[in-house]
């Protein structure tokens, strides 16, 4: 089983925004990826990481994986399920 971590936010919002994305099986890390993204919104800072980790999963997963996704940005969880 895959699971995939994301998370981003700003301070203040907006305000200065990174994100970041983590990817394990296992219980054992594969890859991650984040950065600043400079002058942004928390909202904008949440997708950022939740697209980066879909990357993630589409460059080390098959498609009949079984992946569990972690987040928790409600936004983005409710509009893209």
């Amino acid at each position: 089983m895959w699971e995939l971590y994301s998370d981003g936010g700003s301070r203040p919002n907006p305000g200065q925004a990174a994100y970041s994305a983590v990817l394990y099986t296992d219980s054992e890390l594969v890859e991650s990826i984040g950065g600043f993204i400079g002058e942004s919104t928390n909202n904008k800072a949440e997708y950022k990481a939740f697209y980066s980790g879909l990357k993630l999963i589409e460059d080390n997963c098959d498609l009949n994986d079984e992946i569990v996704c972690y987040l928790d940005s409600q936004l983005v969880l409710k509009q893209t399920t």
